[in-house]
């Protein structure tokens, strides 16, 4: 059977704090659990300095029942760290697992400074279902640029 995906823009619209058209969603790593796929993107407004670049966006989730895949914007779950952070400059590029004791785990790109792919590392984030919360777990690897925890 050969099955194509459809992306509903106007229902992914919903709640994103940009204007329909106005973003690209990219960057999606997806996990499969109850019947539904749950999909980390990147979501980068047009209007951002930096696009096409993700410098300075954070990680979005969208999810599609297996029956009809047709995608809907849930809402942000790994949001950009707080100012001094390592990951305040940006949390994007996910990537995600579910471990075998169902924690859903997140690994994503954080920047230190808005802009710039300099002082990035990696994070973890995890949380006990697809849709969150997530609790960040830290950075595992990367630089370690001055000023920047």
């Amino acid at each position: 059977m050969n099955r194509s995906l459809s992306f509903h823009v106007a229902d992914a619209a919903a709640g994103i704090p940009w204007q329909l058209g106005d973003y690209a969603v990219r960057q999606t790593n997806c996990v499969y659990l109850e019947n539904r796929f749950w999909c980390y993107a990147d979501v980068v407004p047009f209007s951002s300095k930096f696009y096409p670049n993700t410098y300075n966006t954070s990680t979005h989730l969208f999810s599609a029942s297996s029956s009809d895949l047709i995608f809907t914007y849930e809402h942000e779950v790994i949001p950009r760290g707080p100012p001094g952070s390592w990951d305040h400059g940006g949390a994007q590029t996910p990537g995600a697992a579910i471990a075998s004791d169902g924690t859903v785990v997140v690994v994503y790109c954080g920047f230190a400074q808005e802009g710039s792919s300099r002082g990035s590392s990696i994070g973890i984030a995890t949380a006990s279902h697809p849709n969150g919360s997530f609790t960040k777990l830290g950075r595992i690897a990367g630089t370690v640029q001055a000023g920047y925890n």
